[in-house]
């Protein structure tokens, strides 16, 4: 445990279903059979598992390395779960492989690299697609909803900003479709 890189994170946020803001009695499995919450919440986030929303893609990511990291260090820059091989090959002493999607993080957690690691994230999952740079997150919905919102603000989520900031939607979605295309 004093040398090796140990990683925590889950591959999406809590599947609510059908129990968000319904009464605990009324969901619980044992009451209603076929309902799989398992008493998670994503709060304050919107949305679930299956969504591009904060609260299906938005999860806890750990890492220790005694030794090697900061303990206790909070990294507020978005980071990906592609960036876990990227950043398990460098402290093995193999060449970074530009196959790889994501980024070596710990330059950026030890304060070797001030840069956040990504200009911008993007997602795809069944017919959603959504990019985040900065403050900012576009999604394309599949019933051809498209959304932009400020992530920084209280709303988060909650408002969609795509008529009060016509010009930074255009220009996520061009970069979503250049990602898309790729």
């Amino acid at each position: 445990s004093d040398n090796t890189l140990i990683v925590f994170t889950s591959d999406n946020g809590a599947p609510l279903g059908a129990a968000q803001g319904r009464p605990m009695e009324d969901v619980l499995p044992v009451n209603k059979p076929g309902i799989a919450w398992d008493g998670s919440l994503n709060d304050p986030w919107v949305g679930e598992k299956g969504m591009l929303t904060e609260g299906g893609i938005r999860v806890p990511f750990i890492m220790c390395w005694p030794g090697r990291l900061p303990a206790g260090k909070i990294y507020d820059q978005p980071v990906s779960t592609l960036d876990i091989a990227a950043t398990a090959v460098a402290p093995a002493g193999l060449p970074a492989d530009e196959q790889l999607d994501g980024v070596n993080l710990i330059p950026h957690l030890t304060s070797e690299v001030s840069d956040p690691p990504h200009a911008a994230l993007y997602w795809r999952f069944l017919n959603q697609a959504a990019v985040r740079t900065e403050k900012w997150k576009y999604i394309q919905g599949g019933n051809e909803a498209n959304y932009l919102f400020d992530l920084t603000s209280d709303e988060h989520e909650k408002r969609n900003l795509i008529t009060e900031h016509p010009k930074i939607a255009r220009d996520l979605a061009a970069k979503l479709s250049g990602w898309t295309s790729q």
